[in-house]
């Protein structure tokens, strides 16, 4: 079923059509659990609407945050023939509390979002608020059975911290606009993979295929895997990860079915995007009858996947140990090098992952940009976490004001970290 259009009320609910309930067997009001990309899932409520598509679903957007969905997704749904009430949830805020607002108040609007029993799901999202402040809250746990309904004899626990300060996106769905210094490459991918998977299959059977695969090459730790994870949660097409380092480990024949298997769903679900994270621990120059074997194998499998509108990316550390017939035309054709952020990535990245601290009037992001050359973004990400240790001493703990973090607390960090790539 796919998602089409969504719901401004009722964060909690789905619609569906009244030939889409009788198929399913469900009820108005029956609970469903529904699955999204990579199988995030949620509890909802059925909402039996006429008129509407029999292969269509309507969700409220926080559902849709929550299943990772967005207008012409697909999601599964699941009769729950018996959702019971939760004896216990943890929630934890993962916005900050307005500086000045009681405690009273958040308590308050809490209570007034749980007057009615709701259904919820670990790691689900849900906003409470009013006029005066809005606080999005994430279920931690869910006792006995990490799903159920809230009631009045449900226990709900607070904890008072928040996520820890410049998460890249607090539900784990990392989007374009937080990944810093790589705007370009970025944008490069984004218009390879829009415009093969929209090449009209007749052209393609034509032998006009102008579908171009894209090999991700640069240091560990700038952010290669970090930009599939945007592109899996920001594009429309269906989206497949493969773990080479993963399908090394494991017995040859189970590595093939494997990936046989992967790029045999990608086809079906075509227009489908594939990423090879690792690619170098699956596709390097053979030194045995096995590597050749899951070599070709992989190869044959691209091959044909071209016939499809299937875009294959990979990733690697180690570009130079790739067999060359991988990089050959209509394989990986494209590639693109995600190297060492410049000055002014290194300053985008900063002010991604320092967005939500309170900093002092003397810290200087640009100073700081220009003293750490060679640092990664996974190096920048961990500078400021080490600045996060100092001011709160533990990572968990946010108060309602939180500390001040000073430029001292940046020096501080700089002297005791080194960039993988400052001298290289």
């Amino acid at each position: 079923m796919k998602v089409a259009g969504t719901i401004e009320t009722g964060d909690t609910k789905i619609e569906i059509s009244r030939t889409a309930s009788k198929e399913l067997r469900l009820e108005h009001g029956d609970f469903v659990l529904v699955q999204g990309k990579r199988c995030y899932e949620a509890i909802l409520v059925v909402c039996i609407v006429d008129g509407l598509g029999d292969a269509i679903a309507r969700l409220n957007p926080v559902a849709c945050r929550n299943l990772r969905v967005k207008s012409g997704n697909a999601v599964t749904i699941y009769k729950c023939p018996y959702t019971q009430p939760a004896k216990r949830i943890e929630i934890r805020p993962i916005s900050d509390v307005r500086e000045g607002v009681p405690e009273a108040s958040v308590e308050a609007l809490l209570k007034l979002h749980f007057e009615r029993e709701r259904a919820v799901h670990e790691n689900d999202i849900f906003m409470v608020g009013d006029d005066t402040i809005e606080v999005e809250f994430r279920v931690i746990l869910v006792e006995p059975q990490g799903y159920g309904i809230v009631n009045n004899d449900t226990l709900i626990a607070r904890r008072v911290q928040h996520t820890p300060w410049g998460d890249i996106d607090a539900t784990g769905a990392i989007r374009y606009e937080k990944i810093g210094g790589y705007d370009a490459q970025l944008q490069q991918i984004r218009t390879i993979i829009d415009a093969s998977v929209q090449q009209d299959r007749d052209l393609r059977l034509a032998g006009n295929r102008t579908v171009h695969n894209i090999l991700l090459r640069g240091p560990p730790g700038t952010g290669k895997t970090l930009i599939a994870r945007a592109i899996d949660n920001e594009t429309e097409h269906a989206f497949v990860w493969v773990s080479g380092y993963e399908l090394l480990l494991q017995p040859l024949d189970t590595s093939m079915i494997q990936l046989a298997e992967t790029f045999e769903d990608a086809v079906k679900m075509a227009p489908s995007v594939i990423f090879v994270d690792q690619i170098d621990s699956i596709a390097s120059v053979p030194s045995c009858t096995d590597d050749y074997r899951l070599l070709s194998h992989l190869l044959g499998l691209m091959d044909r996947a071209g016939e499809a509108a299937v875009v294959i990316m990979a990733a690697t550390n180690r570009p130079e140990l790739l067999d060359p017939d991988l990089r050959r035309f209509r394989r990986f054709d494209r590639e693109i090098s995600v190297g060492v952020p410049d000055l002014a990535g290194r300053l985008e990245i900063l002010k991604i992952h320092t967005e939500n601290m309170k900093l002092d009037a003397d810290v200087d992001l640009e100073w700081i940009a220009g003293s750490i050359e060679g640092y990664v973004g996974w190096d920048i990400a961990g500078l400021c976490k080490a600045v996060r240790e100092q001011v709160c001493g533990r990572l968990d703990l946010i108060f309602l004001d939180p500390p001040t973090v000073a430029m001292r607390n940046f020096l501080r960090a700089i002297s005791n970290t080194r960039g993988a790539m400052r001298d290289a």
